[in-house]
This record gives structure tokens, sequence and C-alpha cells, in this order.
């Protein structure tokens, strides 16, 4: 499949986002090829089709003081509520439900009762507490109306079966998402770093501004990610000027999908022995231009 797209200056960035945006799915190739119809594929492209779970630090609450598994359920189900993926019948199914135990106190429970929108939240808790005779420390819960939570699903359950339910019942907010977004998986190189975090590790952060005329668009988002691929740590950054959300420094898909135009503010966050030494060539290779002088 070609797509092209004619536009003037960074016009066409708002399209690039959108485009590596839905294009970075899983599963939205067979989408594409099944579709019989123009308005089908315009409906993928323009993102009115969701392909994706709604997953992000709104649906993560971490350490709740809850004392039993209703209250972790009550939890997950408001954090899915609050955030459009459904009703209030959608809480009240999920907390009458049975969720089932993934070992090492992490469970899981979904529902499909008054979903809007599929979404999946993540519930910790700071007390001792059990359900059945097993303890509870974690909770994933979703909200499906469609298949896009398929892929954290997925991921979830690798997680299980390589015993690493420890790391995400002890990850914060961002580590939870990398584990459970296709990112994690997705043999990108991004790892989720040690709890153990280095002390050093909150220095290795910078910030530049993009002085390209027309922004990251492809030839010079090529660029930067070939400069942060160089070297071993792992760099994540953000938009300061977009939504703020990081994504992984050596993915071009998720980068471009940041719709960075001129003037606006990346800030890079790199954790490995090489870090700040990665930092420093990145911001060396922005105020370069990035290849375009």
């Amino acid at each position: 499949m070609a797509i092209g797209i004619a536009a003037k200056s960074d016009e066409h960035l708002g399209i690039l986002k959108q485009l590596t945006k839905v294009l970075s799915a899983e599963g939205v190739e067979q989408r594409l090829r099944d579709a019989s119809k123009g308005e089908e594929i315009a409906a993928l492209l323009n993102g009115d089709v969701q392909l994706e779970a709604d997953f992000d630090a709104s649906l993560i609450q971490l350490l709740f003081p809850a004392s039993d598994m209703v209250q972790m359920s009550a939890v997950a189900g408001g954090l899915l509520k609050n955030t459009g993926c459904g009703e209030k019948e959608l809480v009240a199914d999920l907390i009458t439900k049975n969720p089932t135990h993934l070992g090492k106190g992490l469970w899981l429970v979904g529902s499909e009762k008054s979903v809007t929108r599929t979404g999946v939240s993540f519930v910790s808790t700071a007390n001792d507490c059990e359900f059945e005779g097993e303890q509870v420390r974690g909770l994933v819960a979703f909200a499906a109306c469609n298949n896009a939570h398929q892929s954290i699903l997925s991921n979830l359950s690798k997680i299980v079966f390589n015993g690493e339910q420890e790391k995400l019942l002890n990850a914060n907010a961002a580590q939870v998402i990398g584990l459970l977004s296709n990112e994690e998986f997705s043999g990108e190189g991004v790892t989720v770093q040690s709890l153990e975090q280095d002390d050093t590790a909150a220095d290795n952060v910078a910030v530049y501004k993009i002085k390209n005329a027309h922004g990251l668009h492809a030839r010079p988002g090529a660029m930067l990610v070939a400069e942060a691929k160089k070297f071993e740590s792992t760099i994540r950054v953000s938009n300061l000027d977009g939504d703020g959300k990081e994504v992984n420094a050596k993915s071009l898909m998720k980068v471009i999908a940041l719709g960075v135009k001129h003037g606006h503010s990346l800030q890079f966050t790199a954790e490995g022995t090489d870090a700040a030494v990665a930092l420093e060539s990145i911001g060396q290779a922005i105020n370069a231009g990035l290849g375009e002088g």
C-alpha cells in the first residue's frame, strides 16, 4: 500500500501523526487488506475505528489503600468510566464479577456491559488483602466492545508465562504502560529498566528545540532515530508542546507520531551506561538540523 501526501510547509505533520498512530496499531494491515470500500479505508486512516485500547496514566492507580477485591474492582471500573470507556453499569458489573488469579497476587477481570470504548485499567494496593484465600496486590481490568485490547492481553499473558508478575506489580506508572503496551514486546529494542534504578538516572534528561523549518517530518525524523540507535541506552522522548506522552526514541513511527513542528521542544530521557553521551550526541544532531542544515 502506498499513501501519497501533498502539502505546503508543515501542514502534513498532522496527517503523518495520524497515519503513524493508525499504521502502528496491531492488526491494521489485515483490516486495510480486507476493506471492500473506500469509505472503510478512510474511516481506518482517519481514526474513526478504534484499533488500540485506551490505556494511559489516567487509567492507572498505584498503591490505593484497598482492603478487599470489591474496592479494587470499584476503583478499576471508576477509572474506566471516568475516561469515557463506559457507564456506571460497567462499574457495577466489574464489582460483581469473579476475577481470575494470574499468580503472585495479580488478578484479571473484564466486562462488556455498557462499554463505549475498549480500555484497560490497572490498580495496585498498598494494603495486605486477600480474595478467596489468595493474596491481592494488583488488578488489571478490561472494558471491551471490540478486540482492540488483544495486544495488551497478549503482553499480559507473556508476563504471566515468564513469571514476571512482580515486575508489573512493583512498577511505576510509566513502566506499567511500557510492560502492557505493544512497545514492550515489539522488538524495537525497548526494555523496562530494573526497579533498582540508578540514582543518577534523573540527571539524564535533556530538552532540545527543533529548528527544522517544516518540523520533524519523515527525513529529519529518520535522522533523529538513527542517532538514538547508535547507543545502548533506553531513550525516551516526549513533545513538550504536544500531549507530553513519552515514546521510544528509536522507533520512527513513534517519533513521527509526536507531530513535532518548528519550535517545538523535545524532552529526552536516557537510561543506561552511555546515557549522558547519547543525550549530548542527540542534542548536537538536532542543533545541526538533522540533515537539513
